[in-house]
């Protein structure tokens, strides 16, 4: 039983501060059967922690690489530590739509040109048995520069609601994380199961159908190289980001500091190496 299958089932509950028909537009949204579904539990098993402070949370979300969603509207379930089940939905938006639906003020720094785009997430939880929400909105802009987090992390709700924003905190980096290693490039959406329906008609079905989760694939190993010819004296090896090369995970605490993601990853679109701080290979050499 998941939080869509409740709302299919019409056993849903509204907040009291949240308007009913952008509460139905949400959970429309959620069970349209282009959203792409993704089962995130591995990732809140790794990221939510008994110590976890919701202000470290934001924190963290703001050093994630590349936390943009891959595709337009997304689905996201996952529990707790306590066992709750939530759900996400995360909806890829223009920064126009952030700035005049977020009520952005003077206080924030706001260029659109220096926008790639905005991420909108509204959070859903079970409770007796119904699917509960959604709770509020939270909104953030992702820089054309670096791909990250740009600015501040908004969070909209009515005057009168009393929802306490630690547990969006906590929510939200199960997504931040979730989206920065779906951008990964051997990181890839397999499908939990087949799609339903007559098997002349699957072909039609697009992957939204079924549920998916987060799986890593293998890769080549890496070598790094001067101009010169493989393997000569010359070779050395890539320690900065760059845009569309692999970053070596192998050492070290791993990927997000996740022993389990001791390996390499393709980050594309970024581009962090400084030249100031070490030599930058012009060319590479990848087996």
């Amino acid at each position: 039983m998941n939080l869509r299958w409740m709302m299919k089932k019409r056993r849903t509950i509204t907040p009291p501060a949240y308007p009913e028909d952008a509460a139905q537009a949400a959970r429309n949204l959620a069970m349209d059967h282009q959203t792409i579904l993704v089962n995130c539990q591995a990732v809140s098993n790794d990221v939510l922690t008994d110590h976890l402070l919701p202000r470290q949370a934001l924190e963290e979300l703001k050093a994630l690489t590349h936390p943009v969603p891959p595709y337009k509207i997304m689905w996201m379930e996952f529990r707790g530590p306590d066992g709750s089940l939530n759900g996400a939905l995360v909806v890829r938006t223009t920064p126009q739509w952030f700035n005049d639906h977020m009520h952005v003020g003077d206080g924030y720094l706001y260029n659109p040109d220096e926008l790639q785009c905005a991420v909108s997430c509204f959070f859903f939880t079970e409770y007796r048995g119904f699917a509960m929400g959604p709770f509020g909105e939270i909104a953030y802009c992702i820089g054309k520069a670096t791909g990250d987090v740009h600015g501040q992390v908004l969070f909209r709700k009515k005057k009168d609601d009393q929802t306490k924003g630690d547990w969006f905190a906590l929510c939200l980096l199960v997504v931040g994380h979730a989206l920065a290693r779906m951008n990964c490039r051997n990181v890839v959406l397999k499908p939990m199961n087949e799609p339903k329906g007559p098997r002349h008609l699957q072909r039609d079905l697009i992957p939204a159908t079924v549920w998916h989760e987060i799986k890593i694939t293998d890769v080549p190993k890496v070598q790094s190289t001067g101009r010169n010819a493989l393997g000569r004296d010359e070779s050395k090896e890539r320690r900065h980001w760059v845009r569309g090369h692999f970053a070596d995970y192998r050492r070290g605490a791993g990927l997000f500091g996740n022993p389990k993601l001791r390996c390499v990853f393709w980050i594309p679109e970024h581009q962090r190496g400084n030249p100031e701080l070490g030599d930058v290979i012009p060319e590479y050499t990848l087996a």
